[in-house]
This record gives C-alpha cells, structure tokens and sequence, in this order.
C-alpha cells in the first residue's frame, strides 16, 4: 500500500472516530488499499478497541502509540509532560510528523478524527490527482487586521524556526497531504520537532502569551512554508488565494467578504479556511467555481444553520468535495437526516440559543422568590429544633 491516511485523536473525540469510519467504510470505494494509522495513548486502547471494533474486518486499520513513536525518536519525557511542557498545538505536532518519518508509506494526508467522508471516492486517484500536480495554498498576511495575539505569535514561531519570514499563511484548506522526504529534509535543516519546540520554549520563555503559544508549532504551516522556500526544488506550485478570489468575485464581493472574515475571525485563518461561512447569495456560485477550478476535494464546512444550509449545499453541490474535514458540525454526507438538520438548524440555532437565555433569565428571579417564600417555615423549623438542643444540653449540665 502507498498510501496513508493518519489521524491523531483522544478519548474525547472517540464518538467522533466512529462516525469518521462509517463514512469511510461507506464512501470509500479502494478502502482495502488505504492505511488508517489512528495515534493514541496507551490507557486508551481498550476504550478505542471498543469503537473500532466494527470495522476492524472492513478497513486497514493500525494503531501508532504516542509514547511509541516518542520513544523511537528518543524522547525520554512522557505524553503528559511532553504536553504540559510545550503545549498542545506542539503536541499534536509531535504526533504528525513523527507518525509521518515512521511509517513505511511515502506518501500520506492527515485527517483530524471530527473528518468525514461525504461522497464516493477513491483514495488513491486523490492522492494521485494531488501529487500529478502538488500545490500549496496561502493567503496574505496583513498585520493590520490580522489581530489576534496567537495568531500573530505562531506565524512568528514559524518564522524564527525557519529564519525567514514568510508573508503568507498556508492553512486555506485541509489538503493536508504530506512527504516523508519533505519532513526529512525539513528535520534534518532545522532539527526534529522537540528540538524546534524547545528551541521556541527558551525564545519565547518570558513572554506573557498563552502557554500553548510560548513553544507553539502549526506542523502544516511549518511544513507548508518549508514548501513554500524550496518550491523549485520539491516541483510545487502556489496558489495565492486573495489574488486569485479577486478573479471570481467583483471588488464589492472582495470587500464584504473579507470584511466579514476579518469582523467575525479577526484574520486568525487561512481567508478561504471557513469560506463555508460567509457564503451568500450573491457569491456562492463564483465562490464554489473557484474552489471546483482548484480542485479542492478537503475542506472545512460546519455551523450550518437555516440560514446557511442552502447556501452550503449549492456550494458543496458544485464543489464536489470528497471529505469536509474538522467538524461534524454540517448536515451532509452521513449527517444529511432529518434528524440531524433539526438539531443543528432548530436546537443549535442562535435563536433558539437567546430563547433559553431569556427563559434563565425570566426564571432565574422566580426561582429565588420561590425559595425566599420558603425561609419563614425553615426558621420556625430551626429555630424550634434549637430550643430542643439547648433544652436537652442544660439537662446535660445540670444532672452532671
């Protein structure tokens, strides 16, 4: 087998597996040529064991265990300390990369375990459609309305380990498809990824940011910006996402729309990562052109709501993508029951949301008239209770 899909997941995340592997099992129609490496800890197995089970017979599924893979590259720290020392976004860094350099496979995507498979498909043409062609996707970095503080502090993480600067940000999409010989070359120019990491830890050790930050690492903007520096010689091409949105839309599209993704994101993602929110009527068929052009087969789509839902499924209808990566929050592929729509577009509505906030609300003083209405009685009650205590305590005292 040449191919490898890896997804790192938690114990938390198990419901999540379960429905990533339906959708698997049923999409897929070369699942006996694909590799599932799923990494998890040790304590977890024989919970995991338990939702894997049903379809061990149906796919090739492996398990990678972290302290493992740790072990290998001679990393002595446990998964806790690992985690506690340099944060979860290097965590789930070392996880990656180091499942990419151990597996037999060349060629591998990594899939978070909210992923689901949402039309037929054959792995193997996608990933040879991919790689007859390999591209990386950015958006520009514009410091004045990309805002957020660990946004900003992991473009410059990646920055300082490959001593460039790079003015683009590369998480536009979840093509996340990768090279062990990419990684090789990347961890033998700048070192293995607890290396990097420790190497951030000390850089950054007196800042006042967020702990994850302090050592944090986007293994795909690392690796994708390795990319980016040495496009020439691994053949990539890239893509420039606000120059080419620009040829799909009109400059009043442009502009509501990246009014809406720097008002409601504030710049803290790829422009185009959660197109699927600020689709509109007036966009989403040039929006959903651009991304079918692009051949965009993995992407991200989730809080659909009344509003949204049939914008979503137009643009997903041009699209034709095979796999909406990240959340489970979308009513497509397995979630497209009625079921399911209900209770995204009615029970998880931001309506319905307001309504039980106001009903707290309204109860809230109800609730406690209703308990001040009840001291009186607890008084009398406890005040009767210890005139009996002290009653019985001086017959105490007195008969000695």
């Amino acid at each position: 087998m040449n191919y490898a899909v890896i997804t790192p997941t938690y114990k938390n995340h198990f419901p999540f597996v379960q429905r990533y592997l339906q959708s698997f099992v049923k999409y897929v129609a070369d699942k006996d040529k694909i590799t599932l490496y799923f990494i998890i800890s040790k304590n977890e197995k024989n919970d995991f064991e338990t939702v894997i089970e049903p379809y061990k017979n149906k796919c090739n599924i492996k398990l990678l265990f972290c302290e493992d893979l740790f072990k290998q590259y001679g990393i002595k720290l446990s998964a806790d300390e690992l985690l506690k020392k340099y944060g979860r976004f290097s965590f789930q860094t070392f996880k990656k990369l180091y499942a990419v350099l151990s597996i037999p496979e060349e060629k591998s995507l990594i899939l978070d375990s909210e992923s689901m498979w949402v039309k037929k498909t054959n792995m193997q043409q996608l990933f040879a459609d991919f790689f007859a062609k390999p591209r990386i996707y950015g958006s520009i970095l514009e410091p004045k309305y990309r805002i957020g503080v660990n946004f900003n502090q992991m473009v410059k993480n990646v920055d300082y380990l490959l001593e460039e600067s790079c003015p683009y940000w590369f998480l536009e999409n979840y093509m996340w498809f990768y090279e062990k010989s990419i990684v090789q070359d990347l961890v033998k120019q700048y070192g293995n990824p607890l290396d990097m990491a420790e190497k951030l830890r000390l850089k950054n050790l007196n800042m006042k940011i967020d702990e994850h930050i302090l050592s944090g690492i986007f293994e795909i903007t690392l690796y994708q910006n390795f990319i980016y520096f040495n496009l020439q010689k691994y053949k990539y091409d890239f893509i420039n996402m606000d120059e080419l949105i620009k040829k799909y839309l009109s400059s009043r599209e442009v502009d509501v729309f990246k009014s809406s993704f720097y008002k409601k994101l504030r710049g803290g993602c790829g422009l185009t990562e959660h197109v699927c929110l600020f689709l509109k009527k007036n966009n989403v068929k040039n929006l959903a052109q651009l991304f079918k052009d692009l051949q965009i087969k993995i992407l991200r789509c989730d809080r659909t709501d009344a509003k949204l839902y049939p914008l979503q499924k137009k643009f997903l209808n041009i699209v034709q993508p095979c796999i909406l990566a990240s959340s489970q929050g979308h009513c497509f592929g397995l979630n497209n029951t009625l079921k399911n729509r209900v209770q995204l577009m009615l029970w998880a509505s931001k309506t319905f949301e307001k309504l039980k906030k106001h009903v707290r609300n309204f109860i809230t003083p109800i609730k406690k008239i209703c308990k001040w209405c009840v001291e009186p009685f607890s008084i009398v009650f406890y005040f009767i209770k210890f005139l009996l205590d002290i009653v019985r305590h001086l017959k105490i005292v007195l008969l000695g």
